[in-house]
């Protein structure tokens, strides 16, 4: 087809680059490459955040929540685990396995094989990218319950929990925490300051149910500048 050999050399070495780019190419343009070619004059660093941005947009609600589950934990899980963490989502396991065939499919996702287990982990470009959504969501999530001490509106807060081990087994803090608890930091300069916040929350949230709140108190307790 006219254009394969010019997108292989553009982005030669970035296999999951080209899958993404080909399927950017056949729903945006048609197929045509060269349409591509010629509307396309950034280079691979900027482009990227673009295109996985438009593949993200397109996954169901259960294949984004996959995604961050698979950037919180960092490193490789297996089914059971993936399950766990999902414990509060209606999917039945047949629609998490579906949803990570659908992950496969679209490159997104790698498995790893180890003496007979079955791991899941994210292509280690779209897991940066991962990372850095997910804490800009949480930080906004956290900005907004601190602001108005409401429920209404947990998201990510609620959903899923950036503290996936006990303190005891940290070799070090995950890494969504340490870029979280910095974002805040950044912005509130105090960590005393903060933590009055967090506490004052945590407070209104003491007789709030997992069902309505979700990871919402591990993951403010979590936030708190002595671990909690």
């Amino acid at each position: 087809q006219p254009g394969v050999h010019q997108l292989i050399q553009l982005y030669r070495g970035h296999p999951l680059a080209l899958k993404l780019m080909a399927t950017t190419i056949q729903d945006i343009f048609g197929g045509e490459i060269y349409d591509f070619l010629d509307q396309s004059t950034l280079v691979l660093g900027d482009i990227m955040p673009t295109i996985f941005y438009q593949h993200f947009e397109r996954l169901s609600k259960l294949e984004k929540s996959i995604v961050y589950w698979l950037a919180i934990e960092e490193d490789p899980i297996a089914l059971p685990q993936l399950r766990k963490y999902l414990q509060f989502s209606v999917s039945s396991t047949s629609e998490i396995v579906a949803a990570l065939e659908s992950l496969k499919r679209r490159a997104l996702l790698e498995i790893v094989k180890t003496e007979g287990t079955t791991q899941f982990t994210l292509e280690p470009v779209f897991m940066k990218y991962i990372t850095n959504r997910l804490v800009e969501q949480f930080y906004q999530d956290i900005d907004n319950i601190l602001s108005d001490q409401s429920i209404q509106s947990l998201g990510l807060l609620k959903s899923h929990c950036f503290m996936t081990k006990d303190n005891s087994d940290w070799v070090r803090p995950p890494l969504i925490l340490s870029k979280i608890k910095e974002r805040l930091y950044m912005v509130s300069g105090i960590p005393d300051a903060f933590d009055i916040h967090i506490r004052a929350t945590l407070d209104q949230l003491k007789d709030k149910s997992s069902k309505e709140i979700g990871y919402t108190k591990i993951n403010l307790q979590g936030l708190l500048s002595n671990g909690g």
